[in-house]
């Protein structure tokens, strides 16, 4: 993305030169290694395409070219962007022999940077009580990389990534400028944790900010806190699987769920009660996942069992009924459609009398078993999330119809 950026540059700069360039007198380019520089004096190139040149002159910050002062012509020449940092404006003049000849003029835009300055906006605080924390800032200029170390009483890792997530392009500059980045699911150790960020911008300055964490478990006195999403206790659930969504405060915590079946025929050497346990998977928002949970004929009851790094556990009890309806949703292919704000999707129904409904969306019951439902609203967040639900021809839907 920053040499695609770096290169409209450019290409701006060329259409600008194109319009100022008169259509007689000498023709000529400017040429410079980078448009961003990190020392008052810059170098640069004429490469004049007619003609030969005999004089040249140099403004900066200023297009009063009455003011020019004119030099011996040199193809490579300096000039010196004063001692501001920001945007500077450089304007060269060609003309050749005699004096009175009719000059040309191009123009170009130039940054000269500081050493990156980052901030750090999370964590808010420095000490923290979980074992994985996310790490956000930003930086007032362009980025051309950025990664970091972590040093604590376990030893020292280096180079890991880091990624600049967003710019924010100055229209008083015309540039972009202020850089949003992330470093994601970095792990700390008891006690004190050194992260070392080291980030370079697009002038070649480098920096290298410490920042301190310290892992203090004393406050994690209280279990986690769950919210269920889906499904609520008592729903119908018309497939023979499900997936069960949830919020966890405490994202590093350990999600598990115990499902209890009964078989009925206990004269077998398998039969009577037995329970299976599935993992669950976390986001960094605390938003969880217990995937393919099985369901059987009558009411299922499982518990959802929540435990953080020090032990403290949270346990709720769910209590779902198979369905005799039938009704599933389809994979979504290619799955690159989920980044979309949002989807078609497609899916299976049992009975041809029920409307079916997926996120706020009313889809169409085909009446052969199959259903359909367009432009379904996608949900924010990491992972895309479909609720299907049927209504039969006596139900009223949230849009107050009835039938499908």
């Amino acid at each position: 993305m920053r040499n695609l950026l770096v290169g409209m540059g450019l290409v701006m700069a060329s259409l600008v030169h194109a319009q100022e360039t008169a259509l007689d007198g000498i023709q000529f380019s400017l040429q410079f290694t980078n448009n961003y520089f990190n020392t008052s004096l810059v170098n640069g190139k004429i490469a004049v395409q007619n003609s030969i040149p005999a004089y040249m002159a140099v403004l900066v910050d200023n297009d009063n070219r009455d003011l020019a002062v004119w030099q011996p012509f040199n193809s490579n020449f300096t000039a010196n962007l004063g001692p501001n940092m920001g945007r500077h404006e450089m304007w060269i003049g060609v003309r050749g022999q005699p004096s009175d000849v009719q000059p040309n003029w191009q123009w170009k835009r130039l940054f000269l940077l500081h050493p990156p300055v980052l901030v750090i906006t999370n964590p808010v605080a420095n000490v923290v009580s979980q074992p994985i924390i996310q790490i956000y800032g930003y930086c007032q200029e362009s980025l051309a990389s950025i990664s970091y170390d972590i040093s604590n009483a376990v030893g020292v890792v280096t180079d890991q990534p880091c990624e600049v997530t967003d710019r924010y392009y100055d229209t008083n500059v015309e540039d972009f400028t202020t850089n949003y980045f992330e470093c994601l699911d970095v792990p700390l150790q008891n006690g004190f944790n050194v992260i070392t960020i080291h980030a370079a911008d697009l002038a070649g300055n480098t920096t290298t900010t410490n920042f301190n964490f310290t892992l203090d478990y004393s406050s994690k006195t209280n279990p986690p806190v769950v919210q269920i999403i889906w499904p609520q206790a008592g729903a119908q659930i018309g497939d023979s699987t499900f997936t069960c969504r949830g919020w966890i405060n405490d994202p590093t915590a350990r999600v598990t769920t115990q499902l209890v079946f009964t078989n009925a025929n206990s004269n077998l050497f398998w039969g009577g009660i037995y329970t299976n346990v599935y993992a669950g998977a976390t986001d960094r928002n605390g938003n969880f996942w217990l995937e393919n949970l099985p369901m059987h004929a009558g009411t299922n009851v499982f518990t959802i069992t929540v435990t953080d790094a020090v032990g403290n556990t949270s346990k709720t009890n769910i209590s779902v009924v198979q369905s005799t309806l039938v009704l599933t949703v389809n994979p979504v292919t290619p799955d690159s459609q989920l980044w979309q704000p949002t989807v078609n999707l497609t899916g299976t129904i049992s009975d041809p009398t029920y409307a079916v409904w997926v996120n706020g969306m009313k889809g169409h019951n085909n009446g052969n078993g199959t259903w359909s439902a367009n432009n379904v609203p996608n949900n924010n967040g990491g992972a895309a999330s479909f609720t299907a639900t049927a209504y039969a021809p006596n139900e009223q839907q949230p849009d107050g119809s009835f039938g499908n």
